[in-house]
């Protein structure tokens, strides 16, 4: 079968039929089901800042703690959609093409986290505490601070992060189609980033550094998860998993392990998440489930119609998974306006209906901002400064909470 072609619309460019009696492919921006997904990465990182329960069970507290890998599944979420939405058109850039993709990115992206940044910096003002550090925040400079970040809100760090992935991503998107020449080559180039971000990690086990604390500027913490060089990895598999759907969408070999792939990603990161004994070392910090998101991904992508696929494609959780940037900006803020981390005693049904209550009223207001804020606002700024150039969709298929 033909390789298919990545489009700048998210509705645009159905794939060919496999075989005469096969059902089309689905149009290859529409994949509802990662949109979904995005806001079980958002809750998992909730439940790492939220913290267990007391008394609660090994596996479930091990598995609470280890939410953080939520921020690894966007960075490579983020990757997989821009290349469905951007690469064909930035693989030999111009200057208009990339400048569309700019303000799309930022459009995005800025004019929830300013607002937010607002919230925060009327706050600490109010309380006389330092503003020291505004102007990196609004620069989106919060992730390259030798502490590892320096947040007014402590999850901008990851929009730092996701900023200057954005602009790296024309100059991936050059490098990548030089490479692609096929899927052979595709799955060579995965490896090798695995194998690179692995070999990164491993250099701090041998070192003992991957237990300092990330206001050590030597730390595993410092240079693995909070660095934006290092997410480049997860970027990448991202890219590479996403050229990899393109090569081989609608051949139903693939159609067929795709559901299995899932399983099997998602298998991998619950061994990791429940190992208390791995915690947080320099692999779970990022590889450990970087590499199986790519996994995950990829197999959602090749089997839509697969039974998996079905609960995260549901309407309801597209929309929660869109609203995920606007959750993930505000949850941490709620957790302590609620004071969900005050969760210091055994579960009952009592303090688990709180916590519970207190979720849906964190999804509301995210609710709230995505479609009254975030929508608003980013249709403004992109009909207002890409007029007359063609820019993928404003609402997008699947992207990390900041992109």
């Amino acid at each position: 079968m033909p390789r298919a072609s990545a489009t700048l619309s998210a509705t645009d460019g159905a794939g060919e039929a496999s075989g005469p009696m096969e059902e089309p492919a689905p149009p290859v921006g529409r994949l509802p089901a990662l949109t979904g997904l995005r806001i079980f990465a958002a809750l998992a990182v909730y439940c790492h800042h939220l913290g267990p329960p007391a008394g609660a069970p090994t596996l479930v507290a091990s598995a609470m703690w280890a939410g953080w890998c939520g921020v690894t599944i966007f960075f490579v979420l983020s990757g997989f959609v821009l290349t469905i939405n951007y690469f064909d058109s930035l693989r030999r850039p111009t200057p208009a093409a990339v400048g569309s993709f700019l303000v799309a990115r930022f459009a995005r992206v800025y004019p929830l986290y300013i607002l937010t940044l607002a919230y925060f910096v009327a706050r600490m003002a109010e309380a006389g505490t330092s503003l020291d550090g505004l102007g990196g925040q609004i620069l989106m400079f919060g992730a390259w601070y030798p502490a590892g970040y320096v947040g007014f809100n402590n999850v901008s760090w990851s929009v730092s992060v996701e900023a200057f992935l954005y602009l790296a991503f024309p100059l991936l998107a050059v490098i990548v189609g030089r490479v692609d020449r096929g899927s052979r080559h595709l799955w060579l180039l995965a490896a090798a980033i695995v194998l690179i971000v692995s070999a990164n990690a491993f250099q701090y086990v041998r070192a003992g550094l991957e237990a300092y604390p990330a206001t050590n500027p030597n730390s595993a913490l410092r240079w693995l998860y909070f660095l934006p060089l290092a997410r480049l990895g997860d970027f990448g598999l991202g890219i590479v998993a996403a050229r990899l759907y393109l090569h081989l969408r609608g051949v139903p070999r693939w159609e067929r392990v795709g559901g299995p792939m899932v399983l099997a990603g998602l298998a991998a990161m619950l061994v990791v998440a429940t190992r208390q004994e791995w915690g947080r070392s320099a692999f779970t910090l990022d590889i450990a489930y970087a590499a199986p998101t790519f996994v995950v991904l990829l197999g959602l992508a090749l089997a839509p119609r697969h039974s998996i696929a079905r609960f995260p494609s549901l309407p309801w959780v597209v929309l929660l998974g869109e609203a995920s940037y606007a959750f993930y900006l505000v949850h941490y803020e709620g957790i302590r306006l609620l004071d969900s981390q005050g969760w210091t005693h055994a579960i009952t049904w009592a303090t688990l209906a709180i916590q519970i209550f207190n979720l849906l009223i964190i999804l509301a207001l995210s609710l709230a901002l995505h479609l009254f804020v975030e929508r608003p606002a980013r249709s403004w700024i992109r009909a207002r400064f890409t007029r007359g150039v063609a820019v993928a969709p404003t609402r997008s298929q699947a992207h990390h909470p900041a992109a």
